[in-house]
């Protein structure tokens, strides 16, 4: 070889600075240059060259691939790779394709005296060929933060390094000349030894096992086994990693996912994702039943698309994909859910959205409730104040002229002679429509309950008991109906005593205290206490007839007298509201609160006789 060492640099600067270092390190080197990969490899072939340093990013081919191709050619020549920005990875595929020497670019201070210094180790002075594969590893594989071992067809172990003596708690002494499989206890010699007879030269193996130690303790690897080139005898390098954080965090993550996946299955909520173009990529949870989907249904699907029918869905999406996090309330088709977007970002632009929908439909439908009975509650503040005062005074006063003898003309406003028996009666009736009063209170505390429980009742049934309850006189029931519904019974009847005491009781001409001997449909000649019967819109009478029958989802309660006025149907269910003096305006509401509790909704138009017809729909249907 002579005095100099001809060295070939490809893209690499070493050449140039070379003449300082030579000094330093060797005099005998003579470095050319050339940035291009195909000049090299003809450099290669007609001229001695007795080492080529390479970068790893030269142009038309890789240093990986470079070294590769002088492989094919010359076997042993040495070859030293430089990557400007190195890693395990790709120190570990440019050992398993040959390489000599792999300089990373902070290894040391003076980049160029690194390179320069493996290059005359590389080359061995006189003799480059004949030095050992096991000698070149040294200073990568010594400082490498994963195991490596050398070993040879047999299994038998060459080298280590130190990770590999930490690791397994035993020193490079003990360990050189065991077998790979008196520390990996799951291989088979001989299964191990076939499948290193079948690997090629650059054939790489992965697998993940488990390391023991000597005293029993054992962790979980990841291990990389390639065939070397350009050794005399098969050898083969293995990498090997402790897994042990990986798998830590892989159980945690399965942990969190099955946590997540039992959240999805048992609370009303929606997980969701979709890409930058609004297309779903992830819908799971409980709560999709609400909206009519399954979980993963709608992956594939644009949310533009499958929520066209809903444009807040629409609205926020949009602010979302363009970047702004959104909180808000929606509903959505017959549900409610409160919803977070949350943008995706790389960078500064919008990869994609996740999201989270809770399902509040019950919470708002108690919200509703609630803003309801404050409502009935200020209502209650304003009866219990003023109408309950009112009989309440006039009986106050009626009492107090009795006491004092007062004439009947302070009374009654008449020059009659005091009457006795006529305060007494002032002050009866005052304390009968107190009691009304509170019944029809109660009765709407009551009512506004939602129903929870409920059975099969006989329509019919229930209107003949609600008759007998009623002060009918000489009007008539007509039952055209034998459907049974599914309802709170006793909420049913107070309904139907309502309605039809609002079409019957407020025109009757006979006593309060009469029996109703001349009432049709099967009268009773026992009575329950009259309660919001007062509260009749005047639009019946003593001869009405009433006429309960079937519409296609619920029923009708409907009279043949003169109506109600149309400018009075849009108030007849307003709390008060009576055209009665005697009613205390509560039966309608009570009527109302009942059909809500229910989940049913009532109507009120003009019957075929011209009377008023209520109709009740949204009922189940039992049977006709």
């Amino acid at each position: 070889m002579g005095d100099s060492i001809r060295v070939l640099s490809v893209g690499v600067d070493f050449a140039d600075r070379i003449g300082d270092t030579s000094e330093a390190v060797d005099s005998r080197l003579d470095v050319r240059a050339t940035d291009s990969v195909p000049a090299a490899l003809e450099a290669v072939a007609e001229t001695d060259v007795d080492c080529l340093v390479s970068g790893h990013d030269p142009p038309e081919m890789d240093g990986i691939a470079l070294l590769e191709a002088i492989r094919e050619t010359h076997p042993s020549l040495p070859f030293v790779l430089c990557p400007d920005d190195g890693s395990e990875a790709l120190a570990s595929e440019a050992i398993s394709a040959g390489v000599t020497e792999y300089v990373h670019a902070n290894d040391e201070a003076d980049r160029c005296e690194s390179i320069a210094r493996r290059v005359i180790a590389a080359v061995g002075c006189e003799n480059r060929r004949t030095r050992p594969f096991v000698g070149r590893l040294e200073d990568f594989v010594e400082h490498s933060p994963d195991m490596i071992d050398v070993h040879d067809a047999e299994g038998t172990i060459l080298d280590v390094n130190r990770r590999f003596c930490e690791a397994l708690g035993q020193s490079r002494e003990e360990l050189v000349g065991r077998k790979i499989w008196e520390v990996d206890r799951s291989l088979d010699p001989d299964e191990i030894r076939a499948t290193l007879a079948e690997m090629n030269v650059g054939d790489r193996r992965h697998v993940e096992t488990r390391f023991e130690r000597d005293d029993g303790s054992s962790f979980p690897a990841e291990v990389h086994v390639a065939k070397l080139r350009g050794a005399d005898d098969d050898r083969f390098v293995v990498i090997t990693r402790d897994i042990t954080e990986r798998k830590r965090r892989q159980r945690e993550l399965i942990e969190l996912e099955n946590a997540l996946e039992i959240v999805l299955e048992h609370v009303p909520v929606v997980f969701f994702a979709f890409d930058d173009e609004g297309v779903f990529t992830r819908s799971q949870g409980r709560a999709l039943e609400r909206v009519g989907l399954e979980p993963g249904e709608a992956v594939g699907e644009s949310v533009f698309d499958l929520y066209a029918d809903v444009p807040a869905i629409l609205e926020h999406s949009e602010r979302a994909l363009a970047g702004e996090p959104v909180s808000t309330v929606v509903e959505v088709r017959e549900a409610t859910f409160e919803s977070w977007y949350q943008p995706i970002f790389e960078g500064e632009a919008v990869t994609g959205v996740v999201g989270l929908s809770y399902d509040v439909t019950e919470r708002e439908e108690r919200r509703e409730q609630l803003q309801r009975q404050n409502t009935r509650l200020d209502e209650f503040t304003s009866i219990v104040s003023h109408d309950l005062r009112n009989p309440l005074n006039v009986a106050s006063g009626a009492l107090e002229l009795l006491r004092d003898g007062d004439s009947n003309e302070e009374v009654t406003g008449t020059d009659a002679p005091t009457d006795a028996d006529r305060a007494i009666s002032i002050a009866s009736n005052a304390h009968d429509r107190m009691d009304r009063l509170i019944t029809d209170l109660l009765s709407l505390a009551r009512e506004g309950e939602r129903v929870t429980e409920d059975e099969p009742v006989s329509l019919e049934a229930a209107a003949r008991r609600c008759w007998q309850h009623v002060e009918t006189s000489k009007a008539t029931l007509d039952i055209e109906t034998t459907q049974t519904v599914r309802a709170d019974g006793g909420r049913l009847e107070q309904l139907l005593e309502n309605l039809v005491s609002n079409a019957v009781e407020h025109g009757s001409t006979s006593p309060r205290s009469q029996t109703p001997e001349d009432a049709v449909e099967h009268g009773s000649t026992s009575h329950a206490e009259p309660d919001s019967s007062a509260d009749a819109i005047d639009h019946g009478g003593d001869d009405v007839t009433v006429t309960i029958g079937d519409l296609e989802d619920g029923f009708y309660v409907a009279d043949d007298g003169p109506g109600i006025d149309e400018d009075d149907r849009e108030r007849v269910f307003e709390w008060g509201y009576t055209s009665s003096r005697e009613g205390t305006g509560l039966g309608l509401s009570i009527v109302e609160e009942i059909v809500t509790a229910h989940g049913w909704t009532i109507e009120l138009c003009e019957g075929v006789d011209g009377g008023a017809r209520f109709e009740i729909t949204g009922v189940e249907i039992l049977e006709r």
